[in-house]
């Protein structure tokens, strides 16, 4: 691979003429709106039909892709970062639910009756962030401009170098008011054939500016995108539903109901933790599930009953040897956590079972609420 100039280069993007820019784009970013705009094009321009977009398309795709790393899996983008800060708005305008499904969402976002305060962020986006995407493209003829004057000249250069191999941005701009880009044929074609390599070079760049503002939230990297067929609860079903069978009376943690039906619940809260094993899992009535949703259990409260739930089916299936080996997979988690063979954590007396498990919940407990997740009770 090389560059413009022809020299080896240590990129991660296929080659075109102008390239580079594209290299440059997350150099010292200091706010999230560049990689989830970037997103929006990826998301528009995978569609073969057309090579213009409105800009409010654009920034519906941007709150859509920055929704669910904001609102679901509740990821700071900065104190600072005004696109966290107007999709919080329009969360509260709108009365959305976090978890609100994509479709759903852009249909709210495009709606003709959509709040006022959501108008108000779509328009306020549209002022700056497609010039200032382009920025890259022109650094030379913009050094020494003042701010002020920036959008306009980006939009000047833009078009006067469309088309130009090597010298054109992504996109230029045009009708009234500059409200809609036209993708430059050579770069379209580029983003059309590259796409899941531009995408993925763009989420490993926001992983990357994520982490510094999120040092220490689990499973960063798989909280970039909304991935709601995840979280699959058969596999704890297959454990819980034998003990439950075996231990009839027992009852749920929260609120003391018996589990004659009962719900998988994820004790640290799935959009958390973004896994499924078996360890932080509980059975507990429907309604209860739905009464928890994606809040975080109370320490004192909550985890004593947990452990001694985990520690009773640890054993349980510890000692039923034929599920034990059928389930192998799912019953591995323990080893994965406790860090020690099976044999080994089936020796352990309830207190050091307990301590173990309560060193690696109790903390991420703390660090879910710091994130902003509720408590539960």
């Amino acid at each position: 691979m090389t560059t413009d100039s022809g020299n080896p280069a240590n990129s991660t993007l296929p080659w075109m003429p102008g390239h580079n820019r594209l290299l440059e784009l997350f150099q010292n970013t200091t706010n999230s709106y560049k990689f989830f705009w970037m997103l929006g094009i990826l998301e528009l321009t995978a569609q073969p039909d057309t090579y213009k977009y409105t800009i409010e398309q654009v920034v519906i795709e941007m709150l859509i892709k920055a929704w669910y790393p904001h609102h679901y899996f509740h990821l700071n983008f900065g104190s600072q970062d005004m696109l966290a800060q107007q999709i919080d708005a329009i969360r509260i305008a709108e009365d959305l639910a976090e978890d609100i499904d994509e479709r759903n969402l852009r249909a709210r976002l495009q709606a003709d009756g959509r709040q006022r305060v959501t108008t108000e962020a779509i328009q306020a986006f549209s002022r700056y962030v497609p010039q200032r995407f382009l920025r890259p493209w022109f650094a030379t003829e913009l050094q020494g401009l003042s701010e002020s004057k920036v959008n306009a000249a980006i939009i000047q250069l833009a078009a006067q170098h469309h088309g130009q191999l090597g010298r054109a941005a992504i996109y230029r701009f045009e009708g009234p008011h500059n409200k809609a880009i036209f993708f430059d044929h050579h770069w379209l074609a580029y983003l059309r054939d590259h796409n899941r390599i531009l995408r993925e070079y763009t989420l490993w760049h926001l992983a990357r500016y994520l982490q510094k503002r999120n040092p220490n939230v689990p499973a960063l990297i798989h909280k970039l995108e909304y991935q709601p067929a995840e979280r699959d609860q058969n596999a704890a079903r297959k454990l819980w539903t034998p003990y439950l069978q075996a231990h009839p009376t027992t009852t749920c943690i929260y609120s003391g109901q018996s589990l004659s039906t009962f719900a998988i619940d994820h004790f640290l809260p799935w959009s958390f933790v973004v896994h499924n094993d078996i360890w932080n899992t509980i059975p507990i009535p429907k309604t209860v599930n739905s009464q928890k949703g994606n809040r975080i259990p109370q320490v004192t409260l909550h985890v004593p009953g947990f452990l001694t739930l985990q520690h009773a089916l640890f054993h349980h299936v510890w000692t039923a040897e034929s599920l034990r080996h059928k389930e192998a997979k799912t019953f591995q988690a323990y080893t994965n956590l406790f860090k020690m063979d099976e044999q080994h954590i089936a020796t352990l007396p309830f207190e050091a079972f307990a301590t173990r498990m309560r060193e690696q919940v109790e903390p991420m407990i703390s660090i879910a609420r710091s994130q902003g997740f509720g408590v539960f009770g």
